[in-house]
């Protein structure tokens, strides 16, 4: 990392082309926009290969990618060029298409990213995106949010139990950053995912699909969409034979709540809020 250490400086001494890349998107219509399309196009050409493939890696990664993360992917992306990271990255750093800060990789221009994602091909962003699910869920330290943004793109593309086990993850610590409606964007997929298995699976299946629909209503109750869930307890009614007696009566009870409910959601006792490590357990280990 010694010479993309040296291209961090350069870049943070200069404006160059990025700049003026910068000042022309401000004045734009957009990703789709012409004056864009136009601008990025003859800003990436000069690049090299090696170093227009790793932009690839980092605009996939999000805007603040962690470089052990990209390096990882990079080393698993089988079209990259021999051309080692370290010069690669240098060179997007010097360029100023890439900032480095701490351990994370972001675009210097944002819509710079989302536009060169936005031209990769859907294979090409689909194996990029399962290489940081992949990743990123094996990395120490890693919020599961992080690896979630990727999982939820392509969860039908990764293992059923990492996929689930890594949106419900970070579905609990939404939760307890009280954030229930982004819960219940990882469980609605964690939930079709387990629902799927379950109609061809096991009772443990089906106490699973169980277990994230009721936790996904909640989640949606709580975060005053009545209707979603109503409609996500209504789901887990499928799944409901494989529950034991007293779940089963917390299940009735939340639907009391959610059904009469006007719109005004009341706070539920505390032994009906979500568990999501209680649901994590119930997973199945089959694929």
């Amino acid at each position: 990392m010694k010479k993309a250490a040296r291209a961090l400086q350069l870049s943070a001494d200069s404006g160059g082309r990025v700049g003026l890349l910068a000042a022309v998107l401000d004045a734009s219509d957009g990703v789709g926009g012409t004056a864009v399309r136009v601008t990025v196009d003859d800003l990436l050409s000069d690049l090299t290969p090696a170093a227009r493939r790793l932009l690839d890696v980092v605009a996939v990664g999000r805007s603040a990618a962690r470089a052990a993360a990209v390096e990882g992917v990079w080393a698993r992306d089988a079209d990259a060029s021999n051309a080692g990271f370290d010069v690669a990255l240098a060179e997007l750093l010097e360029s100023g298409l890439v900032v480095a800060s701490s351990d994370r990789l972001r675009m210097g221009v944002p819509i710079v990213g989302e536009a060169v994602a936005a031209q990769l091909g859907t294979g090409r962003a689909a194996a990029l995106h399962v290489a940081f699910a992949e990743i990123l869920a094996r990395l120490e330290g890693v919020d599961p949010r992080e690896s979630a943004d990727h999982v939820r793109v392509v969860a039908d593309r990764v293992p059923r139990a990492l996929s689930t086990g890594v949106l419900i993850a970070a579905a609990e610590r939404r939760i307890d950053a009280s954030d229930p409606l982004g819960a219940a964007t990882d469980l609605e997929v964690a939930a079709s995912l387990l629902a799927v298995a379950a109609d061809r699976g096991s009772v443990t299946d089906h106490a699973a699909a169980f277990d994230v629909l009721l936790a996904l209503g909640t989640a949606y109750y709580h975060g005053g969409r009545i209707e979603q869930a109503d409609a996500a307890y209504r789901r887990a009614e499928r799944f409901q034979d494989a529950v034991p007696a007293a779940k089963l009566a917390e299940f009735e009870l939340n639907k009391t709540y959610v059904r009469a409910d006007r719109g005004q959601p009341a706070a539920f006792p505390p032994s009906m809020s979500i568990r999501a490590r209680e649901i994590s357990n119930a997973l199945p280990t089959s694929q």
